[in-house]
This record gives structure tokens, sequence and C-alpha cells, in this order.
């Protein structure tokens, strides 16, 4: 379906438009065909638009993957990697101990311990990045606190704040 529809987009003609625009227009609907459809992976589905390009005289090859180069996304991902391994080497739960047991059990100090370790890691690094590396802290001191549906809670602000 999305390749008849890719192949329709390029036969029709709009003046003023060269053929890469033409390509470019019918390059966008396939690819928003097949993400809504979900007819392959999403990032399969990428990954053939990003080879696209050059084939169809889009863009080159360097141009179309320039955007994948970026260094914010490789810092980004370094600091998921880097909160995945700090939870699953249960580092998270020793510094959640260790800072409840210095500063207390309260649950204003409670949520004052992750967002100031928050505050004090975004001075260097990136705040995302930062965020990504104390969530398995927060999500530690979270239930410690009472909280057993975390799930609930989440909805019930979502829908408050939005």
């Amino acid at each position: 379906m999305a390749i008849v529809i890719f192949i329709v987009v390029m036969l029709v003609l709009l003046p003023g438009l060269s053929y890469s625009g033409h390509a470019a227009i019918a390059l966008l609907i396939f690819a928003i065909i097949m993400w809504a459809t979900e007819a392959l992976h999403l990032a399969v589905t990428s990954l053939i638009l990003l080879f696209l390009q050059p084939i169809l005289g889009i863009e080159s090859f360097n141009n179309a993957v320039i955007g994948f180069a970026n260094p914010i996304l490789f810092l980004m991902i370094g600091g998921f990697i880097l909160a995945e391994a700090i939870r699953k080497s249960g580092l998270a739960e020793r510094l959640t101990y260790y800072m409840l047991s210095k500063l207390g059990t309260s649950p204003s100090m409670s949520l004052f311990a992750p967002v100031f370790s928050t505050s004090l890691l975004s001075a260097w690094i990136e705040n995302v990045v930062a965020f990504a590396m104390l969530l398995p802290i927060i999500k530690q001191i979270v239930p410690l606190m009472g909280v057993e549906d975390l799930k609930r809670v989440t909805v019930t602000l979502q829908r408050r704040w939005y």
C-alpha cells in the first residue's frame, strides 16, 4: 500500500518542484504511512528511509546521516547506558541507602536527596543525562516512602498537570 502511494506521488507533477523535491515528498508520505501502520519496526523503517535518500537522489549519503552523528546523541546514549549500569549493578540501591542514612528518611529529605544530586551532576553534564543517571535511585526511594502503585500515582499526576 505504502509503495503504491509512493509511486503515485512520484507520478503527480507539481509545478515548480524538482525531481528531488517530488522524491522527498513521496518519501515523507511513505515514512508517515509506514510509521503509522507499523508495517515494519520503526527502526527498520527509519533505516530504510536513510538509505533511500541517496538512492532516490534526494540527498547524498553523508548529508543524510549527519543527524545521526550529533555529539549530543552519543552523550545521551552514554548517559542512558550508565543509568542502566547503575540500576543493574545495585549501585542505585547502595547510594539510596547511603543518602537516606545521611539525610534522614522523612519524605522531604527523601525527595531532596535526588533533586540535589541531580543539580550537582547537571553542573558538569547534560541535564537529561543527569536525570537518567539518577532515575534508578529515585525509583528506589519512592517505594520506601510508602507508594505501592507508582503507575497509578504517575497517571494521577499526569491528569492533574496536563
